[in-house]
C-alpha cells in the first residue's frame, strides 16, 4: 500500500521552512585577525578593525553585521541562506532586486558600482541603503546623524533670531531664501533635506519674522498720517 503523499506533504514543508530559518540566526561579533581585511561581497567594502560582522552559517563568508540585515540573508549567489527574490510588478523600468544585481549607479558621481554597495568608491560617497537611489533622492535625501549637527544648530539660531527685533530684516531673508531658492542655490542647508521638527522650527521662524515686517509696515504707514 502507497503512504498518502497528501497528509505528509505538509509536514515536510514546515520541516523546510523551519530549518532555513534556523540556518538564517547569526550572531554579532567584532572582527577578528580572520574576518579583517576581506571584502563584504554585499557592500563591496572592506572590513576593518572594530566592526560588527557574521559568518554566513552555510557558507562561512563574512559579511557586515548591518549589511547582512540589509537584505535579510547571505549575498552569495546560489547560497541556501541567501534571501529569496520576489517577484516585482511590472511598471519601472529600473527594479531593485536584492543579493545580487551586478551594478548600479552612483547618484553623486555616475560611476558604476557594485549592487549593494553603500559606499562609492570612486567619490567615497556613503549610501543610507544599498537599493539605488536616483538623483534627485540622493539631492534630497535627510541629513545623517553626523552632518546635522550644525544643520541643527543653525535652524535653531535663525528660528532664536528672528524672535529678536533687531534681527528681524536679517531672518526674514534667510528664511525666505531657504525656503523658496535653496534646491538652486544653498548656502546653509537645503530645505527638502530637513527632518520634520526642524521644518517646523524653520517655518516658525518665518512666519515670526514676517509678523514683525508686517508690524513695521503698519506702524510706519500710522505714523505717516
Amino acid at each position: 500500500m502507497l503512504p498518502n503523499t497528501n497528509n505528509n506533504l505538509p509536514s515536510v514543508i514546515k520541516t523546510d521552512n523551519n530549518q532555513l530559518k534556523d540556518k538564517l540566526k547569526v550572531s554579532p561579533f567584532e572582527a577578528t585577525d580572520n574576518e579583517i581585511g576581506k571584502t563584504c561581497s554585499i557592500c563591496g567594502m572592506t572590513i576593518v578593525n572594530g566592526e560588527l560582522v557574521v559568518l554566513c552559517p552555510v557558507c562561512q563568508l563574512p559579511y557586515h553585521h548591518e549589511c547582512w540585515e540589509e537584505i535579510g540573508g547571505c549575498g552569495s549567489y546560489g547560497c541556501s541562506a541567501a534571501p529569496e527574490i520576489k517577484k516585482a510588478d511590472y511598471g519601472p523600468a529600473y527594479v531593485y532586486a536584492d543579493a545580487w544585481v551586478s551594478e548600479k549607479q552612483c547618484p553623486e558621481c555616475g560611476s558604476m558600482i557594485p549592487a549593494n554597495a553603500l559606499k562609492c568608491r570612486v567619490c567615497q560617497s556613503e549610501f543610507p541603503t544599498a537599493k539605488p537611489m536616483t538623483k534627485a533622492e540622493w539631492q534630497n535625501r535627510i541629513y545623517d546623524e553626523d552632518s546635522l549637527l550644525p544643520i541643527r544648530i543653525t535652524v535653531i539660531t535663525q528660528f532664536l533670531c528672528s524672535l529678536i527685533i533687531l534681527f528681524t530684516a536679517f531672518t526674514f531673508i534667510a528664511n525666505i531664501y531657504t525656503t523658496f531658492l535653496s534646491d538652486r542655490l544653498w548656502w546653509f542647508y537645503r530645505m527638502k533635506r530637513l527632518p520634520s521638527e526642524l521644518k517646523v522650527l524653520h517655518y516658525a521662524g518665518t512666519i515670526i519674522s514676517c509678523l514683525y515686517l508686517l508690524g513695521f509696515f503698519i506702524l510706519y504707514l500710522t505714523s505717516t498720517r
